[in-house]
């Protein structure tokens, strides 16, 4: 029916349109189902946020970290120690400046990070400073501080003058005999799960007493800004709230804008806030394609899950079954060629005596 030439011609163009459709339905099956991976939670992922990389990573998707910066605090501890250093030395200006110094960072951060001791040191050192240069109202007021935070502290006299014993114990009974403040816990908008410090030390209860005078509060509050300040205790009753703004995170209208700047087709999201942590995949038309909670335990295994319910959501799309033989387009259009053949050849043998070249090209076949 056909020449050896026709028939080749035929059988490549066949080949190379198979080949090249099985290219293209390969390159589909790699690709992601989504281009974009955003995590986000109140606080830092860590190693939560490694895990979602390495996932996003393997499936071709690129991954962004929208949570907010961990703020980094200053560290008042070197200077205190340096300034104790100092005071050891009799180097006294010196250890004044460092321990002034250390003063200010407790008050911008409300002692974060100090225990009580460490706390307390702070002051007592300076004041054994202000009182061996003399200054006794400064030292005062700097012992009043610590028998304020650590009212059941006591200086051991074999390691400090009798002098500072006595006047260290008369500050003691200074802050016994001061009125005592409230002081009650307020959770800003009802935020849960709370952790705070005062002076140092956990605090477990919503209400406590503390004397009149300097107390320093850190307060952490899930979902919310931290509240780091210096208390000043000076009434009956004093209320404090311990969490600040909410910290929410980005809306869906925002990650679509800048995944429609991306040229991505679709957009996996991570939100990890407490106990629960939350997997969407939504498409560039804004549309929720998907959807997964996960209820986290708080442990090590909490990453494996998260990370696994993002790995099921970038999986490309299995392809379907295979067409059938005989529904394939390119079967009927080698089919209408065979047809067509085998109509006009003898046709044109009937009417001329000799066969004129014919070229059939059926629709979707590609010129050769």
């Amino acid at each position: 029916m056909y020449s050896h030439g026709v028939r080749a011609q035929l059988l490549v163009a066949w080949v190379a349109a198979t080949v090249s459709t099985a290219s293209v339905a390969r390159t589909a099956s790699a690709a992601p189902a989504a281009d974009i991976v955003v995590a986000w939670s109140p606080q830092p992922l860590g190693p939560t946020g490694e895990r979602l990389s390495e996932a996003a990573a393997r499936a071709g998707a690129a991954y962004v970290d929208a949570s907010p910066a961990a703020d980094p605090l200053p560290d008042p501890r070197p200077l205190i120690k340096r300034g104790i250093t100092a005071y050891g030395n009799l180097e006294l200006e010196g250890a004044i400046n460092s321990l002034d110094a250390a003063a200010d960072l407790v008050d911008q951060t409300g002692a974060a990070g100090l225990d009580s001791t460490t706390l307390g040191d702070l002051f007592l050192y300076r004041a054994l400073a202000h009182a061996t240069r003399g200054n006794d109202p400064k030292s005062w007021d700097d012992f009043v501080v610590v028998a304020g935070i650590q009212p059941t502290r006591v200086l051991d006299p074999a390691g400090f003058p009798p002098r500072v014993v006595d006047r260290f114990g008369q500050a003691r009974a200074h802050v016994a005999a001061l009125p005592r403040g409230k002081v009650m816990l307020a959770p800003w908008g009802g935020a849960a799960r709370c952790q705070v410090r005062i002076d140092g030390v956990i605090v477990t209860t919503t209400e406590l007493e503390l004397p009149f005078g300097r107390h320093w509060v850190d307060a952490s509050c899930e979902a919310r800004a931290p509240v780091r300040r210096r208390l000043d205790v000076d009434r009956v009753t004093i209320e404090v709230k311990i969490a600040g703004p909410q910290v929410v995170p980005p809306d869906d209208a925002a990650l679509l804008v800048q995944a429609r700047v991306a040229s991505a087709r679709a957009l996996v999201v991570v939100f990890v806030q407490g106990r629960t942590a939350l997997v969407r995949k939504l498409g560039i038309d804004g549309k929720e394609r998907d959807r997964q909670t996960l209820a986290l335990r708080g442990t090590v295994r909490d990453r494996s899950e998260i990370a696994a319910a993002l790995a099921r959501m970038l999986e490309a799309p299995r392809p379907g079954p295979p067409e059938p033989w005989y529904q394939s387009r390119w079967v009927w259009g080698a089919a209408g060629v065979a047809i067509a053949g085998a109509i006009l050849i003898p046709f044109a043998v009937r009417n001329s005596g000799s066969a004129p070249e014919v070229v059939v090209r059926p629709d979707g076949m590609p010129a050769w």
